[in-house]
């Protein structure tokens, strides 16, 4: 008896805001974003879609006129191993604030074998990677 199939796996492009990363930089907003787009440049990603917030978020500060953001979706990386394979992408968020331009990196991981599916929200070695990316192309 042999068994075979055939499954999907839907990659969505927008990453929910579980286990984020934030930091305040002390740049204003076009830089920051500048320095974001080469920083994922720099480490082999694409930015392949920015995204205003609120087509995917709801909250009250995605409606105030005077704060600048982006979200800046990245193509996901796929890795395979021998019955596993690995799709990775990467979102920052990114608002202008008062006195500091947030940034929030969001990453997430899916790891899919024959008949199950794992997600991971949290990787700090990419994250921390891109944040030290970023402050260097923001120092240059």
């Amino acid at each position: 008896m042999t068994l075979s199939g055939c499954s999907t796996l839907i990659l969505p492009r927008y990453i929910p805001d579980k286990h984020t990363v934030q930091k305040n930089l002390l740049a204003n907003y076009d830089e920051v974003v500048a320095a974001t787009k080469k920083a994922f440049k720099d480490l082999g990603w694409e930015v392949v879609e920015e995204a205003d917030p609120a087509v995917y978020e709801r909250a009250w500060q995605l409606r105030d006129p005077n704060v600048k953001q982006v979200l800046l979706l990245s193509q996901y990386r796929k890795s395979s191993y021998l019955i596993v394979s690995k799709n990775t992408a990467i979102n920052a968020y990114i608002r202008s604030g008062a006195d500091a331009t947030e940034l929030e990196l969001r990453s997430l991981k899916i790891s899919t074998y024959p008949f199950k599916s794992f997600y991971k929200y949290r990787n700090k070695k990419l994250t921390n990677k891109l944040f030290s990316q970023i402050d260097k192309n923001l120092n240059q």
